[in-house]
C-alpha cells in the first residue's frame, strides 16, 4: 500500500483536490488485476497534460495507471 500511498499523494499535489476511493472488486471493473488504489482528481484544464504526464512515470514495474474523465465533479461534493 505505500505504492498507492505514494501515487496518491504525487498526484494530488498537481490536483486542486483528490479523493481516494475503496478499489472496485474485479466483477465491478470488469478486469482481472487486483486494483491498487481507486482515486478522484479535480484537475485544472491548465494542468491536464502536466498530470497526465505524472501519471505515466508514476506507472511501470507491474503497476499500470488508468486515467478517464473528465468526470462530473460528485467525488466532491459534500453531502449533508
Amino acid at each position: 500500500m505505500q505504492r498507492a500511498d505514494h501515487i496518491h499523494r504525487a498526484l494530488t499535489a498537481l490536483a486542486a483536490a483528490g479523493r481516494r476511493h475503496h478499489a472496485q472488486a474485479a466483477r465491478l471493473s470488469g478486469r482481472h488485476q487486483w486494483m491498487l488504489l481507486n482515486g478522484a482528481y479535480l484537475v485544472d484544464e491548465s494542468r491536464a497534460e502536466e498530470f497526465t504526464e505524472l501519471a505515466g512515470r508514476l506507472g511501470g514495474d507491474g503497476v499500470r495507471i488508468r486515467l478517464t474523465g473528465p468526470w462530473a465533479p460528485y467525488s466532491f461534493t459534500i453531502m449533508a
